[in-house]
């Protein structure tokens, strides 16, 4: 039999994700993402619960749950709210994917026997994710700039998943790249990877001449002090998680530019973004799922 999937919540990513399962042959239910005609092969439901009834694999936004266990979803999509009442109706021993997920949804699949699945925690999932990240933090950069990225002077502030892919792609666009880390391996590796290392306690200084500031750091690391040593044409833009790590208020008081760019991959890239999603939830459902309980033991 088919792998039984359901995709709820989310955006084109979440659509990608789904036309990926039809095209493996998996029976696949949808609520939440927009339809299309790569959707043909799916199903389309009237509800959550409709949903994830029986389902092997339940696939969610990778913008996650808000605190009000509101699913991720395009702004007018009615009931995604996860209730207890749409967990009971888990299969015992589903998997659940999604982004990232509250403290209340991680108390309350345990008991069920759902199994959760944070794949923005996982290593295969986000170094896939930073190349749509990267690309879009460039394309914004690039959109607010009168200057080329090649030649340009670039500084990258954090060097983990994102930041290493997205040193890499201003490298190739002919940049001239300072990576600043506070681990002396991150910055061993910036310097094996060509790049300039800047210890992090020295970030204001390499703010100074730089002509674009790339953050990946979710903590606020961009202060008024630091911005007020940039040059007044600097473009900053922040792909850390909300609410960055920039001084958002000190850089408009200051006539920087600065920007905060969540969820780059469902802008600027949702049909690649979404199948690296996918092919994440592939590998780990046929490798750790199958078989599974159908509920008629």
């Amino acid at each position: 039999m088919p792998m039984d999937i359901a995709v709820i919540g989310g955006d084109r990513r979440e659509s990608a994700a789904a036309a990926y399962f039809v095209e493996k042959g998996a029976s696949v239910r949808v609520y939440g993402p927009p339809w299309g005609p790569e959707l043909a092969g799916a199903r389309q439901v009237r509800s959550l619960g409709e949903a994830v009834e029986g389902a092997q694999v339940v696939v969610g936004p990778v913008r996650g749950i808000d605190q009000d266990n509101r699913l991720y979803g395009l702004q007018g999509t009615p009931g995604l709210w996860l209730t207890d009442a749409v967990l009971d109706r888990f299969l015992p021993g589903a998997l659940f994917f999604i982004g990232k997920a509250n403290a209340w949804l991680r108390e309350r699949a345990e008991p069920r026997g759902v199994r959760l699945v944070e794949v923005l925690e996982r290593d295969d999932f986000s170094i896939l994710n930073s190349i749509p990240t990267a690309e879009g933090a460039i394309q914004r950069a690039m959109e607010e700039s009168d200057i080329t990225i090649f030649e340009s002077d670039c500084l990258v502030v954090g060097f983990g998943r994102t930041g290493q892919t997205l040193a890499r792609a201003l490298a190739g666009l002919g940049a001239r790249v300072t990576v600043a880390a506070r681990e002396p391996r991150d910055l061993a590796r910036a310097f094996a990877s060509g790049y300039r290392p800047l210890e992090f306690h020295r970030l204001a200084e390499g703010a100074e001449t730089t002509d674009f500031i790339f953050n990946t750091v979710p903590d606020l690391v961009l202060t008024r002090p630091l911005l007020a040593r940039t040059r007044v044409s600097v473009v900053i833009v922040d792909i850390a998680s909300a609410p960055g790590g920039t001084d958002f208020q000190a850089a408009q008081a200051l006539g920087r530019k600065a920007l905060l760019t969540p969820g780059l991959p469902g802008k600027v890239a949702p049909c690649t973004a979404g199948r690296y999603l996918a092919q994440v939830v592939w590998q780990v459902a046929v490798e750790g799922l199958l078989p599974v309980s159908t509920g008629n033991a």
